[in-house]
């Protein structure tokens, strides 16, 4: 058995330790030995629904005198022993390893669980006096009527059974099936669910539940159920008719209308005792599969079973999904004692819709490992696997609580989307804060360039020979600058992250390249230290070709290929093209700055007489330029907010108001299925 570290032990109460322990004994050494001579003493043909082993009563005595007894009821109830749903979920599934045997035992079998909870929960005295006491004491047993033969069940607003007042009376009217329990000769009473008020414009408060003791005139056992070819007397499930079945007005339960809020109350803890026996019915089908394939007289192929891969592949996921299953069934068990049964409606749906798939998987690879044995009435894995294939029938189908369970996780969509939201938000600050380093160096070149441009052209300046120095430095930072704008143009195509580190040092390693390439050719046009550059004979003071290269036309190719590579990024990245007319304006802006420096400025200046010159609408235009480049880059790399619908359309409204209309209280009671 696993070890189980989900819940420490020493942190329960001392009875519980106490009892667990005996528990577990007499579950391997009194129950599972006794299972074979329970069915031997089992009744034969007429008899089979008569006869009560008397081994059963045997095992309750000793039951009784260990304390193990009604360990089932929840400490809120002063009938009970004091067990939280935690403590009994971990004696559930030792029970469950001592098959029905061991719960009936106990007095711990479904249905009379869920029963006595009803009576417990909702009962008035006399009720209790009349029903709850003798089932308690296990001198008798019961049975809950609510699934109907003609009816799709699952939807419990569908039962059709009809509760009429008249007088001092209620008359009974419908036609049950598969109603467990009641085959047995000591079911002494049924709880049945039916409507007293069909015309109740809330779908959920026209059922109630009545108290009808067996036996009544008019209440008719019709035959037993099969399930698979079992048909698991003594108990069965029985399909019974309620023919003008009159019972006392005072059997009402609680009151009308009050049964969707008693089958909440006991199906809730049910669901979960009926998990963790399962958890139990696992346990024991590993066990058995364990025990087959290490037999050494089961060999295949010269090895044992457990020598073959698959084999022990199958215990190892057996062993997982045992694991993960009882830890759900805890955390809902948990969840219970904490919020109650209405708090913990997910958790009881998971547990509900996993643990029975799960037990039929264990149960599959154990019939497998056994051959044909594993079918057979020689072991019980077979009769265990149609028992356990009900479970995901009875109490709701998977459907149901798998309904439940993502409706209930659907109510966290707008939280998780206004999440998400403020996750992209903050990814998206994120990654402008690192983008901006390129795009900063870019903002930074071009102030050096415009403040350095003041200086060299500004006629200020006494000494030509420090105009020149400014002259060299503007004619650096000027390509410089030109080639920061085209680095950013390439790494819009992600070639390398934006703001990385790697990114900033390419771009610190070229820029300075290029600023240093730069200055020594302007300072050597100027100074003509080299000895490259001699005077010309057109007049011309010098000709430096690498000059013109570096500082004219590499620069312009630069400015030119920015433009080109965003728009490739704009055409086949974004949907949204506005982006190109900030492009287009700044290509305009910067011809302009163009003309006015190269064709116009001439002119100007020998209007001027020298005087001015046409640098001031150059560098005007050119700072235009920037303006549309920048506004360019703003655009593009402030992605679009993800449209978060975060208030419901007037349809979607509309609909919601339609749907309060038809559910009602069903937000409330949604679980309520059978």
């Amino acid at each position: 058995m696993s070890s189980n570290v989900l819940v420490d032990h020493s942190t329960l109460s001392p009875k519980f330790r106490e009892l667990y322990a005996k528990l577990v004994d007499f579950v391997d050494n009194d129950c599972i030995p006794a299972e074979k001579l329970f069915a031997e003493q089992m009744g034969k043909g007429d008899q089979r629904w008569k006869v009560i082993p008397s081994v059963l009563e045997e095992l309750k005595e000793k039951a009784k005198s260990l304390g193990l007894w009604n360990m089932w009821l929840h400490a809120h109830y002063k009938e009970g022993p004091g067990f939280t749903n935690l403590e009994y979920a971990l004696m559930a599934e030792q029970l469950g390893r001592g098959l029905h045997l061991a719960s009936e035992a106990c007095n711990c079998s479904a249905p009379d669980t869920g029963n006595m909870e009803v009576f417990a929960k909702y009962g008035n005295e006399a009720q209790k006096e009349k029903w709850l006491k003798p089932l308690m004491e296990g001198k008798i047993r019961s049975a809950f009527a609510m699934t109907e033969k003609n009816v799709a069940s699952s939807d419990a607003t569908n039962i059709e059974t009809s509760i009429v007042r008249a007088g001092n009376e209620y008359i009974v009217n419908g036609h049950k099936w598969w109603i467990s329990g009641a085959g047995d000769p000591r079911c002494a009473v049924y709880l049945v669910m039916g409507k007293t008020d069909p015309k109740n414009s809330d779908t959920h408060r026209q059922q109630s539940i009545i108290i009808v003791p067996a036996g009544t005139p008019g209440c008719t056992v019709v035959r037993p159920m099969q399930v698979f070819g079992y048909d698991d007397a003594p108990e069965g499930h029985m399909e019974l008719i309620f023919k003008d079945c009159r019972v006392p007005a005072e059997n009402i339960v609680l009151g009308e209308g009050r049964g969707f809020e008693i089958i909440q109350g006991r199906l809730g803890p049910g669901r979960i005792h009926h998990c963790m026996r399962s958890i139990g019915v696992a346990e024991r089908a590993l066990e058995h599969m364990i025990a087959r394939v290490t037999d050494p007289s089961r060999r295949t192929f010269g090895k044992l079973l457990a020598q073959h891969g698959s084999i022990v592949e199958g215990i190892a996921k057996s062993r997982n999904e045992i694991d993960q299953a009882r830890f759900l069934v805890l955390n809902a068990a948990a969840k219970i004692d904490k919020v109650g049964a209405k708090g913990a409606l997910k958790e009881i749906g998971m547990a509900k819709s996993v643990v029975p798939i799960m037990t039929l998987q264990v149960l599959d690879r154990a019939i497998q490992a056994h051959g044909a044995g594993g079918v057979s009435q020689d072991f019980p894995l077979a009769k265990l696997w149609a028992g356990t294939r009900t479970l995901r029938l009875a109490d709701g189908p998977d459907e149901v609580h798998w309904a439940q369970v993502g409706k209930v996780e659907l109510r966290r969509a707008e939280e998780i989307r206004e999440k998400f939201k403020k996750q992209s938000q903050k990814a998206q600050q994120m990654l402008n804060r690192q983008r901006y380093r390129d795009m900063r160096a870019l903002l930074v070149f071009y102030g050096t360039m415009v403040f350095v441009q003041i200086f060299a052209n500004g006629n200020f300046l006494p000494d030509l020979s420090v105009v020149r120095g400014f002259a060299a430095v503007y004619n650096a930072v000027q390509a410089c600058t030109a080639w920061v704008l085209f680095y950013n143009g390439v790494i819009a195509f992600q070639t390398i992250p934006d703001g990385s580190l790697l990114s900033l040092l390419m771009l610190t390693a070229t820029v300075l390249i290029g600023f240093l390439i730069n200055l020594i050719l302007s300072i050597d046009t100027f100074k003509n230290f080299s000895g490259q550059f001699p005077p010309s004979p057109n007049g011309i003071d010098v000709i430096n070709v690498a000059l013109f290269v570096f500082n004219l036309l590499l620069p312009a190719l630069c400015v030119m290929g920015y433009w080109i590579m965003q728009m490739v990024v704009v055409l086949k990245e974004l949907s949204d093209w506005s982006p190109l007319l900030y492009l287009a304006v700044s290509v305009i802006a910067f011809a302009l700055s163009e003309v006015f420096i190269f064709i116009v400025s001439p002119y100007v200046a020998a209007g001027a007489h020298h005087r001015a010159d046409g640098s001031f609408l150059g560098t005007l235009f050119m700072l235009i330029a920037m303006i549309f480049v920048f506004q360019y880059w703003w655009h593009v790399t402030d992605d679009e907010e993800d449209d978060f619908q975060l208030e419901p359309t007037m349809e979607e409204s509309g609909h919601q108001e339609k749907r309060q209309d038809n559910y009602g209280s069903q937000e409330r009671l949604h679980d309520i299925q059978i």
